[in-house]
């Protein structure tokens, strides 16, 4: 008889865990302030799984086993972490992290606050399970994220922070000649929208003039790239309002840097009399495409002179074997920093000057590079950095204005610093191009002893296109011309647009009717969020 009553028993008990269920709801929670993404199916079934107990004492333990490392898995799936492949993709990059730096980033990591919602929830939880059913709850709770969208808590309580760069200039904004945007978000589409982006750039070509008119004026061009220092660095550091970022005539504040590789931006720089290349097309030999080199036909020479060392020998190797790079390196005079004291490394503004002084060229186009954000981790460090440069910028600026040579100025930013992260991408890493990383503001400035009229900002997407359109535009118009009219309005009207679709080495990123979206070597497309 007994026999026959254990054969009738149940093997499986379905019962509520308190710690899960509170974890659940806890995701439920992280879910509604957008912190997490939340698959409805998934985490029904694995709550359920996680509410089976098996009678045989051995079958359960690893039945549970393997259901919590299922649970926690689902979780990681959920949250916007890198996935495994990017993991392992980005291991090189994690060892030479210090243990300074990784103490740092599992502080910013780990959420206190979270965690503390968390035993709150349990601790709501026991108290209130001799009243409601918590099973019954929860299953409630996640059925809800149907209907209830993620960021719902977040709308509610953020406010708008949106990065606005030199906001009160006339701005432009006339979206011609952009892929058009067209189905729904599926790879299929995505895939589709990335390759007729490539296919109508290989079709673009910036005609410059093959010769300068009689009464030409000469000018210098100086091209400043700056490294780290995106929108958002400018905006998180309350940069955007500096003096020194209002002395310029021409904003270009949706400028896509198109990458996170300072070499691979130097090189689409060079290249940008052709539409924006993927990055295979753009290590391939692309002379024909070289900004320098329509430069060089109208009579221009040129130097370069980056700010680490090395880079002035290998960099500069590699920039002429891809493109028309200078030849001449601006000679150092190895003289303690004066402008960028905080860098230990070539001031290459101060470099510039003591060269100018020495000899004063009409038409003469340099190339500098800088960076403020390498081996720098700490935000408290770079906000530092970033001051002290935009001082020195400053005093640049005041030297080129002092110059009897008219000079076209350029400042392009090349990235952002990732010392903030986001949900998709870790501090301190630039695997993937995000729109953090690669939005910024290129700024244009025409100095000489001619005042021009007020500044505007060019708020439709650009990119390195842009900018040769605007120095061809120079050229043609004779900007520095005496009885020149021509307006920073008619300078900027109908300039080249570029997409914002970005790509090194790991990762191809792009916008897709407002919404971000990242694709690995060998992985499918997937929203970044941000």
């Amino acid at each position: 008889m007994k026999t026959e009553l254990n054969a009738i028993q149940p093997k499986v008990v379905f019962r509520g865990s308190l710690f899960f269920a509170s974890l659940y709801i806890f995701k439920v929670g992280l879910y509604l302030t957008g912190l997490i993404d939340f698959s409805l199916l998934l985490n029904l079934l694995g709550f359920t799984a996680v509410c089976l107990y098996f009678k045989h004492k051995y079958l359960n333990k690893l039945y549970r086993t393997i259901a919590v490392i299922l649970t926690f898995a689902l979780f990681y799936h959920d949250s916007y972490l890198p996935s495994v492949e990017q993991m392992i993709a980005q291991r090189n990059n994690l060892t030479d992290f210090s243990l300074g730096y990784i103490v740092e980033f599992i502080e910013g990591f780990i959420n206190l606050k979270m965690i503390f919602a968390f035993i709150l929830a349990i601790i709501i939880l026991y108290f209130s399970s001799r009243f409601v059913r918590v099973i019954t709850v929860t299953y409630v709770l996640i059925m809800a994220t149907v209907v209830t969208p993620d960021d719902f808590f977040k709308n509610i309580i953020d406010n708008d922070d949106r990065i606005k760069v030199n906001e009160n200039f006339i701005a432009t904004k006339i979206n011609k000649g952009l892929v058009e945007q067209r189905g729904n978000f599926t790879k299929t589409n995505l895939q589709r929208y990335l390759e007729t982006f490539y296919e109508k750039e290989s079709e673009r070509k910036i005609d410059f003039p093959t010769h300068l008119r009689k009464n030409f004026k000469p000018f210098n061009i100086v091209v400043l790239q700056v490294n780290s220092m995106s929108n958002k660095d400018l905006y998180v550091h309350n940069a955007k309002e500096h003096a020194v970022l209002k002395r310029f005539d021409i904003y270009l504040s949706d400028f896509n840097s198109a990458t996170t590789d300072k070499n691979e931006a130097t090189l689409r720089l060079f290249d940008a009399v052709c539409g924006q290349k993927s990055r295979d097309e753009l290590l391939k030999d692309n002379k024909n495409c070289s900004l320098f080199r329509a430069l060089e036909k109208l009579g221009y020479s040129g130097q370069y002179l980056f700010d680490r060392k090395e880079d002035n020998l290998k960099v500069a190797k590699f920039l002429q074997e891809k493109t028309v790079f200078p030849q001449a390196k601006i000679e150092t005079k190895e003289k303690p920093n004066q402008l960028l004291s905080t860098l230990n490394r070539i001031d290459v503004m101060y470099e510039y000057i003591e060269a100018q002084r020495l000899e004063h060229n009409n038409q003469m186009f340099s190339f500098l590079r800088t960076t403020l954000a390498d081996n720098v981790r700490s935000e408290t460090e770079y906000d530092l950095i970033l001051k002290n440069f935009l001082l020195n910028l400053d005093k640049f600026v005041d030297y080129l204005s002092g110059l009897p040579n008219d000079t076209l100025f350029v400042l392009i930013p090349a990235d952002g610093s990732a010392l903030q992260g986001d949900r998709t991408q870790l501090k301190g890493v630039k695997e993937i191009p995000s729109h953090t990383l690669t939005n910024v503001t290129a700024m244009v400035k025409f100095i000489s002893h001619k005042q021009r009229a007020s500044a505007i900002n060019v708020t439709s997407p650009t990119s390195y296109m842009g900018i040769a359109h605007l120095i061809k535009r120079a050229i043609d118009g004779n900007i520095f011309y005496e009885d020149n009219v021509m307006s920073n309005l008619a300078l900027t009207e109908d300039l080249s647009q570029t997409s914002p679709v970005s790509e090194n080495e790991q990762a191809v990123f792009l916008k897709f009717k407002d919404r971000f979206f990242y694709k690995g070597a060998s992985e499918d497309w997937t929203q970044y969020t941000e």
